[in-house]
């Protein structure tokens, strides 16, 4: 894990313990938060005295030097970023958190629309000492994600039930034809054969999870590729 960057934190005065009847606009010197107690005001990066417990609220992911910064409890509310196409959304916001997230020891999922999206992250890793950290999952296979599998194992309600597996593949299906279903309402001329489609999936993943097979895409090629067309092949079989 990569050095983490020093911390700072800061207490409003009017959360400050107070003796009653004392007017809370005055100024106090101390104040206790965490079981560490430091000047009350804000302490910048550079200033911290006293690190904050790992992965506390108010550790500081970005200083901007004014008196304020951006803390790992505004990481957990999300962020939203509005401007126009070659404003700099990712150039500035996005990259000044990342690289506050990377430094801090973050971990997360990074979906990358576009190409040179990857290359970026990479390079931002290793900016903050963090390329090994990366697991990059793309066409070569070297790392990989059964998705239905994950489904039909998750322990939690509605896991390895048939349907929820099914709605996975329908809607991997309809991003993959354009959303052309989606835009006719399931109605127009592929009703047909979406619900072709849908019948045929249920099927599939209904023979692996009957056998206790683990169920994954090219299972599931395999018993599409090698099933009988034929009374006679089915005679065979």
């Amino acid at each position: 894990m990569p050095n983490r960057p020093p911390v700072g934190c800061r207490q409003s005065l009017a959360a400050l313990d107070r003796p009653q009847g004392e007017n809370p606009l005055t100024p106090r010197s101390r104040f206790c938060l965490a079981d560490k107690t430091g000047p009350c005001h804000f302490f910048s990066m550079k200033q911290g005295k006293d690190p904050l417990p790992e992965f506390h609220p108010q550790t500081v992911l970005r200083d901007w030097g004014n008196g304020e910064g951006f803390r790992l409890a505004d990481a957990l509310t999300g962020v939203c970023v509005f401007g126009a196409t070659g404003s700099g959304k990712t150039s500035g916001p996005a990259k000044h958190l990342a690289y506050g997230y990377l430094a801090a020891g973050f971990g997360g999922l990074v979906l990358c629309a576009k190409k040179e999206e990857r290359r970026q992250w990479e390079h931002w890793a290793a900016e903050c000492g963090r390329t090994d950290d990366l697991v990059i999952v793309d066409a070569s296979g070297r790392n990989r994600f059964n998705f239905l599998n994950w489904e039909a194992s998750r322990p939690e309600a509605g896991g390895g039930l048939t349907i929820n597996i099914v709605n996975l593949l329908d809607e991997i299906a309809v991003a993959i034809s354009g959303g052309s279903g989606a835009a006719e309402g399931g109605g127009g001329s592929n009703k047909f054969w979406e619900d072709a489609l849908h019948h045929m999936n249920t099927n599939l993943v209904d023979l692996p999870l009957f056998a206790g097979l683990e169920i994954s895409l090219p299972l599931l090629r395999d018993i599409v590729t090698t099933a009988p067309y034929s009374q006679e092949q089915m005679a065979a079989a």
